[in-house]
């Protein structure tokens, strides 16, 4: 599903357009030209069906070079290494994502906790994959494009979101981070943590995007900006109840 000249809508779960498996977060499918990639991954579940959505937008799923992660949780994560395996790409995250991958997975990106409560079947396997990790504010080129890794922690300790200009345009691809009708994603994981999702809150507004790429739910094309700016007014009903 084309969303934008340069970008498709290749997956995505019951909390998304149930393009592919119900576990699965939004999965964005980049155009740069000479390369394509991935915003995140999906849960791992049918990893096929997203390729097979990249194929019926009309693109080589083997010219994706990246597989690039908002975070680690398993619904973002899971398939980057199977479809790393599928199209010869990179996996490409923050250092702290890359950290949680690689030593404890489930405990670090709280897929124990998300068992328990019944988010994740009980017989769901995350299978860990390699990550080549960038720094806050690092550049990620696609092609053509210029993603700039942004650190958001508070959903989780390793959130991140990649800025992106084009056509005069300010655009967000943000994760978990906020949502139109403005809701944010707390949850009760260790990393969860207010004070920081407050400040990322904060860092993102400034940016005054004009679209933002959500994780699950609807994208905005124009007037991104506006979910910040009302999440941070002062008595904002979804904040006051926190």
């Amino acid at each position: 599903m084309q969303i934008h000249e340069r970008v498709w809508v290749v997956g995505g779960g019951d909390n998304s357009f149930g393009m592919s498996n119900a576990l699965d977060c939004t999965v964005y499918l980049l155009d740069g030209g000479s390369e394509l990639a991935l915003i995140d991954s999906g849960a791992g579940v049918d990893s096929q069906q997203i390729i097979t959505n990249v194929t019926r937008a009309g693109f080589d799923y083997r010219r994706i070079g990246k597989i690039i992660l908002t975070h680690g949780h398993c619904d973002h994560s899971g398939g980057a290494a199977q479809l790393a395996v599928m199209t010869g790409a990179a996996v490409v995250g923050s250092q702290l994502t890359g950290a949680f991958i690689a030593t404890d997975p489930r405990t670090k990106l709280s897929l124990d906790a998300a068992q328990g409560s019944g988010i994740y079947p009980s017989d769901y396997q995350y299978t860990p994959s390699n990550v080549q990790t960038v720094s806050d504010e690092d550049m990620i080129h696609v092609g053509d494009i210029v993603l700039q890794l942004m650190s958001f922690p508070g959903h989780s300790d390793d959130h991140t979101g990649f800025f992106w200009t084009y056509g005069g345009k300010r655009m967000l691809f943000s994760g978990d981070l906020a949502f139109p009708k403005d809701r944010v994603s707390m949850q009760k994981t260790w990393d969860c943590r207010w004070q920081p999702y407050l400040e990322s809150l904060r860092k993102a507004d400034a940016l005054h995007v004009d679209a933002l790429f959500t994780g699950h739910q609807a994208f905005l094309l124009t007037g991104g900006h506006r979910v910040f700016q009302r999440l941070l007014q002062p008595g904002c009903a979804m904040l006051r109840n926190l």
